[in-house]
């Protein structure tokens, strides 16, 4: 069965009417109606803590993820399909159609978090509940944020994991891997260095190798040097057959879904970045090479509405910052910028210095704290030494308003 097919027609799944577009003024008796899908598992009453489950991507999908069974049982959980991904597809996926939804700016995070709105007032939550956001979700997490409070909720908390905290510059990102992947790659045996003068190691092609490289730099890198061990020429069976088992596992995006392109493309265009980077072969070496992905940007779209985490401050409602050290993707320094720009409100921030991109994943839920953790997220104090007994090697930064 499809995505759609089996995901969006279940039991657990509600929908809501809201604009096709929000107009500044607030005012939407005229507009064009959406029915926004998401996926409400009310295990505890609706007068209990929900989460607020914001994927990240943009294009990612969150109703279909089995994650139900990592929460505590005393919280409804609440997923979040952005607009045009997953239970929210458009139906007609036309070039005519996604280029109209590209000229009225559908795919607006701001739009996104209005949608969000809309669905815990139709869920009955919107005296309680939690907020959380990974990667690009805690863009629209911040933003969801600010419009429950300008519309009189309180959030119990905002919880962000690998954070954004404005948009990028046009290397930014590809900078950030070439410096994590520079010091990885200096410390290799030089009969390691010397396999990637051949443009196709393993047979693997460059594409394969790229893909899997910057999967492993936004995990942390950690596992890298080990990896490549197997590309030595004095190198053990077993570690050759695990690092060939991996790259036989790593398929190279090629195209996508129409929608899911039209909607990264006016995100990176008008929100996040204008430029992006892929790994490629290059004297003798990986390195990575600056591309501009989104070409087609016009010049009155680019950057029309760049992300600033310090335009959404915050009045009422704690924060909680997950933010891995060795972090390409969204660097701690991210992180850290959208701590000190919501000074309004009692916020920790959480680091961890030997991972990458979404740690609590990588750290928490292969050690069954994830329960704990989310148990404590009410009470600072306790929160604070959850983490602790789960991840021994974590700084911790609070600050009160």
């Amino acid at each position: 069965m499809t995505y759609a097919a089996d995901v969006c027609s279940g039991k657990d799944i509600l929908s809501v009417k809201t604009p096709l577009i929000y107009p500044a003024s607030g005012n939407t008796a005229n507009s064009r109606q959406l029915d926004f899908k998401f996926r409400f598992v009310n295990r505890a009453g609706v007068s209990a803590t929900t989460i607020v489950y914001i994927p990240g991507g943009p294009g990612i999908p969150a109703t279909g993820l089995p994650l139900d069974s990592l929460y505590p049982a005393g919280f409804n959980l609440l997923y979040i399909d952005p607009r045009g991904i997953g239970c929210n597809s458009p139906q007609d996926d036309s070039e005519r159609s996604l280029a109209y939804l590209n000229s009225i700016g559908f795919y607006r995070s701001e739009f996104v978090g209005s949608d969000i709105l809309q669905a815990i007032r139709k869920a009955g939550v919107e005296r309680n509940f939690i907020i959380y956001g990974a990667s690009y979700g805690t863009l629209v997490a911040t933003i969801f944020a600010k419009q429950a409070e300008d519309a009189g909720l309180t959030p119990k908390a905002l919880l962000l994991e690998g954070v954004v905290g404005h948009s990028f510059g046009p290397t930014e990102y590809v900078d950030n891997l070439n410096r994590q992947w520079r010091r990885i790659f200096d410390s290799l045996h030089p009969n390691i260095k010397a396999a990637f003068n051949n443009p196709t190691p393993m047979g693997f092609a460059a594409g394969t190798w790229g893909l899997f490289i910057q999967n492993h730099l936004i995990a942390g890198g950690s596992s890298l040097p080990k990896l490549l061990t197997g590309l030595s020429q004095e190198a053990q069976v077993e570690d050759r057959d695990a690092l060939i088992g991996q790259l036989q596992t790593t398929v190279p995006k090629v195209g996508g879904e129409r929608h899911v392109l039209a909607l990264r493309r006016q995100l990176f265009c008008r929100e996040i970045s204008e430029a992006r980077g892929i790994l490629a072969f290059n004297q003798g070496h990986f390195e990575l090479q600056q591309t501009i992905a989104n070409t087609d940007c016009s010049s009155q779209e680019r950057m029309m509405d760049r992300y600033d985490a310090a335009r959404y401050s915050l009045q009422r409602t704690p924060i909680f910052y997950f933010q891995g050290l060795k972090d390409p993707a969204t660097p701690a320094d991210h992180a850290q910028y959208h701590f000190n720009a919501q000074s309004k409100v009692l916020r920790t921030l959480f680091l961890f210095p030997n991972e990458g991109h979404n740690p609590l994943e990588a750290q928490v839920w292969n050690k069954n704290c994830f329960q704990d953790i989310y148990s404590e997220i009410l009470n600072q104090s306790r929160l604070e030494k959850a983490v602790r007994n789960c991840v021994m090697d974590v700084s911790i930064l609070s600050s009160s308003p």
